[in-house]
């Protein structure tokens, strides 16, 4: 009896511990510009080199690419380029 109930504990934390961990595993958007250009895109993986640079209003990452697209409209910066 005993032992059946540490397993069912053990099951209960590893569950526990995915649930907490799977929102890491979700996909990240950001909204870009090349540091010479005038055009906004939406990449998955946060810019390192020096030649993009991160458009983020507040620091805002977008978990989908259609509300990545939404929030470039309303990006002043990118916006006003595309004037």
């Amino acid at each position: 009896m005993w032992r059946f109930s540490m397993r069912i504990a053990y099951a209960v934390a590893t569950v526990s511990v995915l649930a907490m961990a799977s929102p890491a595993y979700a996909e990240q958007y950001f909204i870009v510009k090349e540091k010479d250009g005038k055009t906004c895109t939406i990449v998955k993986e946060k810019p390192t080199d020096e030649t993009m640079v991160l458009i983020d209003e507040d620091g805002v990452v977008y978990t989908t690419e259609v509300e990545a697209q939404e929030g470039m409209k309303k990006t002043k910066i990118c916006v006003e380029n595309e004037e």
